[in-house]
């Protein structure tokens, strides 16, 4: 059983908070008088009435008794003797301890003790060994539940029972049970097994022969053996000889919870581990008894539990924390008919394998007006691991017999981050301890700080659920060094066990339990009177301040009991008109501290509160501020209260302007509207365009006098000056490019008094505060303005083939007389960036230079080309020309002259040419030179001749070869 220990204490985890519900400091410290934690004292602690019950489950008190019950005043624990079953040997009294809040009653829990098992029957030898150790136990006679616990628990196939098997039970009695009403259930349970029944005991009494009868098999003459002694068992044994028994136990965690008209308990090693329970009513009777398995094996059904009351009738809700290893938990309704039940599985959202969800189940009515119906579910998971946190508990609603977790997106509560401790291991409702009417929630950690443990206050919330917010952790190094499991168990009640008249809390740890005082929890409230309660109008001669009286009053309310001794230390400062500045206490001092202490007869404190003079803005209130801490002050009994969270540290208190109207104020408001000399908007050109507006108010005082200028799209508001007067602008452009553009302007806000003017540079709108207006006003305007935009192009000489123009002539008289003057007009579309080329051809004729009569001239050709647009739409951009399109030029010189004719020279100069050949040829004639030249070719022609014959003849005349002229 210490395993069984070991494991429910590893199960916690996780945040906190400051000191706010509860004392740190423990108010009384519980434990036995060894001192010695192996025990584990503090495993399970119920408040009742002014005292506590505390469990130590591991204590050995005798070779056969394991457990005892403590029941313990604030300031020792003495244990109870409890009448234990004969049966129930080293059983680990204490593992289960629970209350019943309707009858006050507890119910206390052990496991039953069996010596030997099936599984053990080769030790059977030695049983006449072993059987004289066994120590007969005092107390009552439990037959019934001894015989349900040997059906149940030992004829089991886990422990070695076969099914085929003969299966015989001796029930040996010593007299009557007290448990006789039960022994029905028993005996039919043990005969759908087919036990073959033989009693053996004392037949005294009328009584005690008809349950030997009852118990025993049928026929009862040969099932049932009277006996005045024990020692007549030798007589029988020979009768006994052929059938074999052997009665095998085992050690199952039993867990019990109450409810209005019986109770249910729980077995969890049950079939194989697989779990179970049982309903009984309040006399003890079986109301639903578990004949077979529910769920899976090894599954731990009934390792929690819990009842909640719904109009419907209890629902039982039991946890199976390692059903297919992560985890399940099953609601039933009142009948317990199983095919009736609700699974509520986290699988697929929000499971994880090893988290043991179902592991702690609480159930508890958030609203103490409905405290008869629980409303909200809370299941622990404290294995589920996350990055910084161990432990979770999930916040369920119960709607008639539905339980709804939202797994999609759960409320969860957690521990505080980077803490594993195992945050959900115990969980207990609590009172309303901070005063906001509703319910709150303790959750232990105890494995949280390397041991030392932990528990967390978790507020109720009015929407009838538990608020994840941490409200207060409660760490064990602060409440004693070098403790263990600190939040291994929390009471499920707390009642004032102090005397305060405020509840108190329980909590275990291994080897001791802490009471710790709830803090009274107060509620203070601040209040400013301001006399007059509005302030009047200033002075015509605007110098005079206008003086107001302030009186600061602090009342402090909470509960009677301890009301009349809390006191707190309260720091305030009062800050008159924060924002607009408009009021002081001494000039230039705007803010007033104190500190006092308050108790419940309060504290008031009065001041002089200076009005500017005329101030610009004598409409809208002046936002007077009071803030304040408070700290708690220790009373007699070292008891401090805290501040209610529900308490307005920081409030606003407005002290208003009086009408300077009668019954309600009439404006005469005229607004003026022009573009500040501009006549065009000129896009592309120029950078702004000026506004200028003007209102008047001829009547009485106008509050919250707005103008509001929309303009197009495409303009967007660059700045406003004020001309005269006092103006507060705001502007928004267009968003999507089509909405207009919107300027909101405050004139003189709040009040443009009575002929005051505004002349601000921004269609203009205005709005107004008064709901009356002269007849004479005029409260719209709308302007227009011309917008043109700018367009720029150059001309220039340029070819370009591709360029198709058509184009239309007109002739035209320029102002010259003597010549024609063609004009070619091309209407086209250009885009941006886009060029265009016209080529013009044209013939040149002279024919009216011989009109006039002269022979040659010289003149100019020139071809113009300017630019002509839509002056209404566009301008032209240009700096030189400044905004004229241009004018461009082509200039031919022309020279004309007559053409020249060269026949007489020519013909002339023929002739004269030949008679002057013919001269000097017949000069050279008559000079022989052409006669002296031909004979002597002939001569040299003769003698080449003459040399050539000679050679033939024999050398004769070879020296008149020689002779070549």
């Amino acid at each position: 059983m210490d395993w069984m220990i070991t494991l429910v204490v590893c199960f916690s985890g996780l945040q906190a908070s400051q000191a706010f519900n509860v004392e740190s400091p423990a108010w009384q410290t519980l434990t036995t008088n060894s001192g010695d934690p192996s025990g584990w004292f503090g495993y399970k602690v119920v408040q009742t009435g002014s005292g506590l019950l505390v469990s130590e489950p591991l204590l050995q008190t005798s070779p056969t008794e394991r457990g005892r019950i403590y029941k313990c005043t604030t300031n020792n624990c003495q244990p109870i003797p409890l009448s234990v079953p004969v049966f129930a040997v080293n059983m680990s009294l204490g593992l289960t301890l629970t209350k019943d809040p309707a009858s006050e009653n507890t119910l206390v829990r052990g496991t039953p003790i069996t010596y030997y098992h099936f599984d053990n029957f080769d030790l059977s030898k030695s049983l006449e060994s072993k059987i004289p150790s066994i120590r007969q136990q005092g107390g009552g006679t439990y037959t019934a539940l001894a015989i349900e616990h040997v059906v149940t628990q030992v004829f089991s196939p886990t422990r070695g029972s076969r099914r085929s098997s003969k299966k015989v039970l001796i029930v040996i009695t010593d007299g009557a049970s007290q448990d006789h009403s039960n022994l029905d259930r028993a005996v039919n349970g043990a005969e759908a097994k087919g036990i073959v029944r033989f009693t053996i005991g004392p037949s005294t009494s009328y009584r005690a022969k008809a349950e030997l009868e009852k118990i025993a098999s049928r026929p009862p003459k040969t099932h049932v053996f009277r006996v005045s002694n024990f020692d007549a068992l030798d007589k029988i044994r020979d009768t006994l000889e052929e059938s074999i028994f052997s009665i095998e136990g085992r050690n199952d965690l039993m867990l019990l919870h109450t409810f209005q008209g019986g109770f249910q308990m729980a077995s969890v090693g049950a079939y194989d581990w697989s779990g179970g329970f049982r309903g009984y009513s309040s006399d003890g009777r079986l109301t639903f008894p578990q004949d077979e398995q529910f769920v899976e094996k090894d599954s731990y059904l009934g390792y929690s539990m819990a009842v909640a009351h719904t109009r419907s009738g209890p629902l039982t809700i039991v946890g199976a924390p390692r059903y297919l290893h992560r985890g399940v938990v099953f609601v039933y309704p009142k009948s317990l008919d199983i095919s009736k039940g609700q699974m509520v599985d986290p699988s697929p959202w929000q499971s994880q394998i090893g988290e043991y969800f179902g592991a702690e189940i609480v159930t508890m009515a958030v609203n103490p007006t409905r405290q008869m119906f629980s409303k909200v579910v809370l299941i622990a998971a404290p294995l589920h691991m996350e990055e910084d946190w161990e432990g979770r508990v999930y916040v369920c609603q119960l709607t008639a017999s539905v339980m709804d977790c939202q797994f999609e997106e759960p409320v969860v509560l957690r521990g505080q981050a980077g803490e594993k401790g195992r945050f959900g291991s115990s969980m207990a409702p609590l009172p309303d301890l901070n005063q906001d009417r509703v319910y709150d929630l303790a959750v232990g950690a105890p494995l949280e700080n390397q041991g030392q443990g932990s528990v967390y206050i978790f507020h109720g919330d009015m929407r009838g659920t538990i608020n994840p917010r941490i409200s207060q952790r409660i760490a064990g190094s602060d409440i004693q060094p070098g403790l263990q499991f600190f939040g291994l168990s929390i009471s499920q009640s707390s009642s004032d066990l102090s005397g305060d008249g405020l509840p108190d809390l329980a909590v275990g740890s291994k080897g001791k339990v802490f009471l710790l005082r709830s803090k009274p929890i107060v509620m203070v409230e601040a209040q400013v009177t301001f006399t007059p309660a509005q302030i009047p109008p200033s002075p015509s001669d605007c110098l005079t301040p206008v003086n107001i009286s302030a009186e600061v009053c602090f009342t402090m309310s909470g509960p009677p009991s301890v009301l009349q001794t809390v006191q707190a230390g309260i720091n305030f400062t009062l800050s008159l008109d924060a924002i607009r500045k408009r009021a002081y206490f001494t000039p230039n001092v705007r803010v007033r501290a104190e500190s006092f202490t308050l108790n419940q007869r309060g504290r008031c404190f009065t001041y002089r509160v200076v009005i500017e003079p005329c101030p610009d803005d004598s409409l809208n209130d002046l936002y007077n501020e009071l803030t304040f801490s408070f700290v708690g002050v220790p009373s007699t009994d070292d008891l401090s209260p805290s501040l209610s969270q529900q308490a307005l540290t920081t409030s606003y208190h407005p002290l208003s302007f009086k009408i300077n109207c009668e019954n309600a104020c009439v404006d005469e408001l005229k607004v003026g509207f022009n573009f500040s000399g501009s006549s065009a908007v000129r896009v592309g050109i120029d950078d702004l365009l000026n506004v200028t507006t003007s209102l008047t108010n001829l009547g009485e005082d106008s509050y919250n006098s707005q103008v509001v200028l929309t303009y197009p799209a495409g303009l967007s508001f660059r700045k406003f000056s004020t001309l005269q007067g006092r103006v507060e602008c705001s502007s928004v452009d267009s968003e999507n490019g089509m909405s207009p553009g919107r300027s909101s302007c405050w004139v003189y806000r709040p009040i443009l008094k009575t002929n005051a003017k505004v002349l601000k540079g921004h269609r203009s709108t205005f709005t107004f505060g008064n709901l009356d207006h002269s007849q004479h006003s005029v409260l719209n305007e709308k302007e227009e303005i011309d917008v043109k935009y700018s367009i720029f192009l150059s001309i220039a000489r340029w070819v370009c083939t591709n360029a198709t123009h058509v184009f239309w002539m007109k002739q035209r008289r320029s102002d010259c007389s003597v010549a024609s003057c063609l004009v070619f007009r091309c209407n086209m579309f250009m885009g941006r960036a886009q060029s265009s080329t016209f080529t013009i051809n044209g013939n040149l004729s002279s024919g009216w230079i011989s009109q006039i009569g002269i022979q040659s001239a010289k003149f100019l050709l020139i071809s113009t080309a300017t630019l002509e647009y839509d002056e209404d739409t566009y301008i032209f951009f240009s700096a030189e020309s400044k905004h004229t399109p241009p004018i461009r030029k082509i200039v031919t010189e022309v020279e004309v002259y007559p053409v020249a004719n060269f026949t007489k020279e020519i013909v002339g100069g023929t002739f004269g040419g030949l008679l002057l050949l013919a001269i000097i040829t017949a000069a050279l004639y008559k000079a022989g030179f052409f006669k002296s030249q031909y004979k002597q070719m002939i001569q040299e022609a003769g003698t080449s001749g003459e040399g050539g014959e000679g050679g033939n003849g024999g050398g004769d005349g070879g020296g008149d070869g020689g002779e070549a002229p």
